[in-house]
């Protein structure tokens, strides 16, 4: 175990980067295993509940990534990343008014993050509410013109308007 080779933090530091390496490589559930070694050796890593809670969404395990992500947000309510992360899992369970909360959060913390003007963008289109998410998408293709989703998600809503 690494925490023989260096204190517990350093250890769980070292299992945090190594999941982020297996999630980016498409091995979510080995990367699940190593933040959850993570959070073993640092029951209080803010990054590694994140991490964590945004890997069970992508497995569909949405019940633990929300605990998750609502822990990591506990232990930093000022990570933009976790409570978008937390937006999306929200919204995959159709709890749509508590996702749009956690994206306007995260934008709130983060003005530029255009993710999360997109992804509220679409929490609210699915509400109806046309005109903000028009915004939302106009904003999020300002702060990054190379989201072509959102470009599509743009037209959509404009279609959609009429």
């Amino acid at each position: 175990m690494l925490a023989t080779a260096c204190g517990p933090e350093q250890a769980a530091i070292s299992h945090n980067r190594l999941g982020n390496v297996l999630y980016d490589k498409g091995q979510i559930d080995d990367a699940i295993a190593e933040y959850r070694k993570a959070i073993v050796l640092d029951p209080n890593f803010a990054a590694a509940h994140a991490n964590l809670g945004d890997a069970l969404r992508a497995t569909g395990e949405l019940d633990e990534a929300i605990a998750e992500l609502r822990k990591a947000i506990e232990l930093d309510p000022n990570d933009a990343v976790a409570h978008y992360w937390l937006g999306r899992a929200l919204r995959a369970t159709g709890e749509l008014d508590e996702a749009i909360a956690e994206y306007r959060k995260a934008i709130e913390l983060d003005p530029t993050y255009a993710d999360a003007h997109d992804n509220l963008g679409n929490a609210l289109r699915a509400t109806g509410e046309l005109d903000e998410a028009i915004a939302e998408y106009r904003k999020a293709i300002e702060l990054d013109p190379n989201l072509l989703l959102t470009h599509n998600n743009l037209g959509l809503a404009l279609q959609d308007k009429g």
